[in-house]
């Protein structure tokens, strides 16, 4: 998650380009943006729910396994994604690789994959901003940067516009031994 004067940062450019490209789509609340790392679908589970004690349990026991120290992000480029329901996801997107992006998405997608946890294998770091009907053609600006210090699970019920944070895991840190 952008730290929060990025998080207005992001939040200014979104509303720009709503405007310069004439979007009608409501844009997503600053606390709420986040670079997914790994999207966890639980079968089963009510979506209002959200997943049960044991396996919030066994997320945060993986997530406590990864050692990675803080890196820099950088998106600088802005484009729609493939359409949800109809609406096309604007997304912030990189035209550099982010390999300590893309190590912590490894190490965490292999933590989750051994305890039985099914991951993408595919990354594409982006942080989405909001959907619209319109089709956003990949566009440059001005790069938007933070470093990241920390990860967070987070359960996002699904059809509504909000999050539940599980977990918070700071980088620089020793693994938990489990």
């Amino acid at each position: 998650m952008p730290d929060e004067e990025s998080a207005i940062r992001i939040q200014e450019v979104a509303s720009r380009l709503c405007l310069d490209l004439h979007l009608n789509g409501r844009l997503i609340a600053p606390e709420r943006y986040h670079v997914s790392l790994l999207g966890i679908a639980l079968e089963g589970c009510e979506p209002s729910a959200g997943p049960s004690v044991e396996l919030v349990k066994t997320m945060v026991q993986a997530a406590d396994t990864i050692s990675a120290g803080g890196f820099a992000v950088s998106f600088d480029q802005v484009m729609s994604f493939s359409p949800k329901a109809g609406m096309y996801p604007l997304v912030l997107s990189s035209s550099d690789e982010m390999p300590a992006l893309s190590a912590l998405h490894d190490g965490l997608r292999r933590a989750m994959l051994a305890r039985g946890f099914q991951g993408r294998c595919t990354f594409t770091p982006h942080l989405t901003v909001l959907y619209d009907r319109r089709i956003v053609a990949a566009t440059g600006l001005h790069p938007i940067r933070w470093t990241v210090n920390d990860f967070v699970l987070i359960h996002s019920f699904s059809g509504q516009t909000r999050y539940e944070q599980l977990g918070r895991w700071p980088l620089n840190r020793t693994p938990s031994a489990v």
